[in-house]
């Protein structure tokens, strides 16, 4: 996004949790900041060290990197009860998504098909 374009409804929805991020982020360092209504720029007001620009730059990143290990280890866990309850199921749902994954699973697929169609005429 552009700083001097303003933005639209959708992308206002999804930007705003991690400008209220960066936000929390130079209030721990000690900053105050300023948020710009029409772009959404946060901008710290007075000057910072570079221990609190960073603060403030990268807080909302270790969250979302928070969130997304705690979201990894919650799909990882629910995974192995599913393969620990059922491990029957387990190698043909490997087969269903790995053959789909194969780079010549389509052209397999397409050249059966034209084969198909060649046979019936």
């Amino acid at each position: 996004m552009l700083l001097n374009t303003k933005p639209d409804k959708l992308h206002t929805y999804l930007y705003l949790p991690y400008q209220r991020l960066r936000i929390l982020g130079y209030r721990l360092a000690g900053k105050r900041c300023q948020v710009a209504r029409d772009t959404l720029a946060v901008t710290p007001i007075g000057p910072l060290t570079r221990r609190q620009h960073l603060l403030g730059l990268l807080f909302p990143v270790v969250i979302f990197c928070l969130v997304f290990l705690l979201e990894f280890a919650i799909a990882t866990y629910i995974l192995w009860q599913f393969y620990s309850t059922m491990p029957w199921l387990i190698l043909p749902l490997a087969i269903l998504t790995a053959v789909p994954l194969s780079p010549y699973f389509y052209q397999v697929l397409f050249d059966t098909w034209r084969a198909y169609h060649l046979w019936k005429s």
